[in-house]
């Protein structure tokens, strides 16, 4: 039996990473989870920040580093008190930006109260 949102084509990394050796599970306000799309051949993170500031971390990537050159970056943040309307639609809304990978890591910025999902190929 599967668990909710699990996918027979996704192999999952970890269902929590790890800042300062311990689990990012509200650690610093930074939830996170990632999988492999073995059918579309790319990593997949989700990093929620439920700070009311910005966090910076770095991902890793050391293990899949020779394979991994491009990705996408895509954010969804606002303010709790936030919300789309008729008037406007686009308060709140997703903003995609490509990735270029240089090494192992990459720095991630991630804007308070957001849900960033990046997305990792060859």
């Amino acid at each position: 039996m599967r668990s909710l949102g699990e996918r027979s084509d996704r192999d999952l990394i970890f269902r929590q990473a790890l800042l300062n050796s311990k689990p990012v599970a509200g650690q610093d306000s930074l939830f996170a989870s990632a999988v492999i799309d073995r059918k579309k051949n790319e990593i997949i993170v989700k990093i929620v920040n439920s700070a009311s500031v910005e966090k910076t971390t770095t991902l890793d990537i050391e293990g899949a580093a020779n394979s991994l050159t491009v990705g996408t970056q895509t954010v969804l943040t606002g303010s709790p008190d936030q919300m789309n309307t008729l008037d406007a639609p686009f308060t709140v809304a997703p903003v995609v930006s490509p990735l270029k990978l240089k090494g192992k890591k990459l720095d991630i910025v991630l804007k308070p109260f957001s849900f960033t999902v990046i997305k990792l190929a060859k």
